[in-house]
């Protein structure tokens, strides 16, 4: 039986119709899409946050130098990272298939929910934060939180805590692949919003369950021992990972 990945973008891709021995337009058009996405929201978001405050910021040399440094680290994960992370996954899941969507979409939304807390609690190690994810954390108060710090991290932290979970959950629970695009494409939007300034984006209405910029901005700015949860489900309590007092 053949196995068909239906897409909202573009028409169904077969397996045989991925052909190394040439290339395959319409599959390298798909594999971008996310990226895409991803990209025009973010520069949406950076300029609905674009205040006077921010303009005052952007005028340090520094700010502005580590400002164009996450511009450049987010492209590269955009063209190179990204893309290759969700070719692999739908040529494997277009050779595997489908189960419920019953099964697929919680199960794909469990999987990076408990992945990224996971990891992410995992890198605050003393030895792995240094390696790893004090990268990420020179976005803080001393510097900005923006939607273009979401995606400015090392190439390791890329590929464990935002890659591995996702690839992981499409993997094993095998969700349609409409649900596939529309659930990557939501973790991504919501990792931008997190990242969003709350005095731009108010998400204090948000039930508790829920990862807010509120509780990110936290993150960033006062506590990196709490809100270890990204980018929509707040699973801290539940596995235990909030050292907060």
């Amino acid at each position: 039986m053949q196995a068909i990945m239906e897409s909202p973008i573009m028409p169904s891709i077969k397996v045989q119709d991925l052909d190394a021995s040439k290339i395959d337009w319409m599959f390298v058009r798909e594999i971008f899409i996310v990226s895409i996405f991803t990209l025009i929201m973010m520069t949406a978001l950076e300029f609905f946050s674009w205040d006077e405050k921010w303009k005052q910021k952007l005028k340090k040399k520094e700010i502005k130098a580590l400002y164009i440094e996450a511009w450049q680290v987010n492209l590269f994960h955009y063209v190179v990272l990204g893309p290759i992370a969700y070719a692999g996954a739908i040529i494997h899941h277009a050779r595997l298939p489908e189960l419920s969507p019953w099964i697929g979409v919680p199960g794909l939304i469990f999987t990076q929910g408990v992945g990224y807390a996971l990891a992410h609690a995992w890198m605050h190690d003393p030895v792995r934060y240094a390696k790893i994810h004090k990268y990420h954390h020179r976005f803080s108060e001393l510097t900005f939180v923006r939607p273009v710090s979401a995606n400015a991290t090392t190439t390791a932290e890329f590929c464990v805590a935002y890659i591995t979970p996702i690839v992981t959950g499409i993997v094993v629970f095998r969700p349609t692949y409409n649900a596939i695009w529309c659930l990557v494409c939501a973790v991504s939007a919501a990792n931008l919003l997190i990242h969003t300034d709350p005095e731009a984006l108010p998400m204090g209405f948000m039930p508790s369950w829920v990862v807010t910029n509120i509780k990110h901005f936290h993150h960033h700015e006062k506590d990196v021992r709490a809100h270890y949860s990204a980018p929509i489900i707040d699973l801290d309590h539940v596995l235990g990972l909030s050292k907060t007092k």
